[in-house]
């Protein structure tokens, strides 16, 4: 049974109150012994499950403080710069880039630095990769939550979540959600271009429909999100309108389309 690289990708930008604990917590967690995909079943060793930080600023405290908890764990957490420009779509393509060809990860994930998602979810994720192409956190399905949420944000997730079937294609409950794990396939089919200068919910909304796009199978599987304790959101206004100004986009190049064709018949 061949063994399998999963690679945790946490982008990182004034977080040096967070990345010492979520790293801890990513670190002493017990995997499976195996993990089977929809093509085949790997083995999992004591060193497969890797941390890779994206640093948007190498000379910033939460740099250092990577630097420092990869030094310690030389063979489990390693630090990426993101040279390929701002945004969160950067600098998770630079953390999957990394992952692909430095590691040779079979399986990545993706999730925040700010334990707004719990590590301690991380085996249900690679139990549930089985049957498809990618797993999403969702706070929306059954057993999902988002506690201390106010009116306010669970409007806009809500209303994001409206737009996400007829942007996509695909019906997917919480498609703001940055707590992911992609196959090779999925992660493929992403291309290192896809979003690229897309930030937050508009990364998350631009990678969902062109994983479906591709044909590849998606499933929802319950998380609880919790609210930082440390530091400070980076979500934006502008982050919100951007989301919206893509969903919008989309929908509209579906129904150019669907109406093309229908003239062409």
């Amino acid at each position: 049974m061949k063994r399998i690289a999963v690679a945790v990708c946490i982008p990182t930008k004034d977080e040096e109150e967070n990345v010492a604990p979520v790293a801890a917590r990513i670190l002493s967690l017990n995997l499976p012994m195996t993990v089977r995909t929809h093509r085949e079943t790997f083995r999992l060793g004591r060193d497969s499950l890797k941390i890779v930080f994206i640093n948007d600023n190498a000379r910033d405290s939460t740099f250092k403080a990577e630097k420092k908890i990869a030094r310690a764990n030389p063979r489990r957490v390693f630090v990426a710069v993101n040279r390929r420009g701002s945004g969160l779509g950067n600098a998770y393509l630079s953390g999957f880039e990394f992952a692909k060809k430095k590691l040779s990860a079979g399986l990545v994930f993706e999730m925040d630095s700010d334990l707004s998602h719990e590590p301690e979810a991380i085996p249900d994720f690679l139990s549930a990769i089985s049957k498809c192409n990618a797993v999403f956190g969702s706070r929306c399905v059954k057993g999902g939550s988002a506690p201390g949420w106010g009116f306010k944000r669970r409007l806009i997730s809500r209303t994001a979540n409206l737009l996400a079937y007829p942007a996509t294609g695909f019906k997917i409950r919480d498609v703001t959600t940055g707590f992911r794990l992609y196959d090779r396939q999925a992660l493929d089919a992403l291309d290192f271009r896809t979003g690229a200068g897309f930030s937050g919910y508009a990364f998350q909304l631009k990678a969902a429909s062109t994983i479906v796009k591709k044909g590849l199978s998606v499933k929802e599987i319950p998380i609880r999100f919790i609210d930082r304790k440390a530091g400070k959101s980076k979500l934006r206004k502008k982050d919100v309108l951007e989301f919206f100004g893509l969903a919008f986009r989309e929908i509209f190049a579906k129904v150019s389309k669907t109406t093309s064709q229908k003239l062409v018949v």
